[in-house]
């Protein structure tokens, strides 16, 4: 999470609800790499959204205040370079690239990509989404399908 919040292009529009998304999205797309997600946070589907429950909230242990949640994380999670060190190279890969896909979206682009990605697409209710097993249906139901069109 230090890594996401080092590097985004624009900490003034970095709010704890918009770190969820990106968190969710480096899930999915290392699940879909390499079969598995970066976080052990367990995601959930509830009424078409994206959820994350409580239990998972809470080990994020994000403040609720812009304010307060820009200095918190700073406290948190800096120094960056020890946090940086504990992340594989095709973690650190996976984290530029949500990076630089959300880079300049505003709240509406950003929840139209979650919108779009599969787990959310093809899981109506789901107590807790399992993206590892998402990622590999899809990658032997979908992609094929997509490659051949």
């Amino acid at each position: 999470m230090s890594y996401l919040i080092a590097h985004h292009p624009d900490k003034q529009t970095l709010s704890a609800d918009k770190l969820k998304l990106l968190i969710y999205l480096a899930d999915w797309k290392s699940s879909l790499k390499h079969g598995h997600q970066l976080t052990d946070i367990v995601w959930e589907i509830k009424d078409g959204r994206l959820f994350l429950p409580r239990p998972s909230y809470e080990k994020l242990n994000l403040p609720k205040t812009r304010l307060s949640y820009i200095g918190y994380l700073l406290r948190r999670w800096l120094p960056i370079r020890e946090k940086r060190s504990k992340l594989s190279s095709k973690n650190i890969k996976i984290l530029d690239f949500v990076v630089k896909s959300t880079d300049g979206k505003n709240w509406e682009e950003l929840l139209q990509l979650i919108y779009s990605t599969y787990p959310t697409i093809g899981e109506k209710e789901v107590e807790k989404l399992n993206l590892e097993s998402i990622a590999s249906r899809y990658k032997r139901r979908i992609l094929p399908l997509l490659k051949s069109s």
